[in-house]
């Protein structure tokens, strides 16, 4: 993953293709992004989503810049740190 910082947002990007985005029946839905101010290192081991964990879900995205996945964040502050994470979204679809 990446974050570039612009003036008026951040830019965040992460490899595409995703490698789960091939799971079995179709399950990859999209992605959603969290952030919180500050970093938090823990190590997640496949727990959905990021409550208690200080971060808050952004967005629901599939969105693509070029050969990458990426999310614009507009809703930052000059001077603060922020903290992203990305997480796969998997469901099963009813036909």
């Amino acid at each position: 993953m990446q974050a570039e910082p612009l003036p008026e947002q951040i830019t965040v990007s992460w490899a595409k293709p995703y490698q789960c985005e091939d799971a079995a029946n179709d399950y990859f839905f999209a992605f959603s992004v969290w952030r919180r101010e500050s970093s938090n290192p823990f190590d997640p081991e496949c727990e959905p989503g990021l409550e208690g964990q200080g971060y808050t879900k952004i967005a629901n995205t599939l969105s693509t810049q070029g050969d990458r996945y990426a999310y614009n964040d507009k809703d930052v502050f000059r001077g603060r740190t922020y903290c992203y994470r990305i997480l796969g979204i998997f469901t099963k679809r009813t036909e």
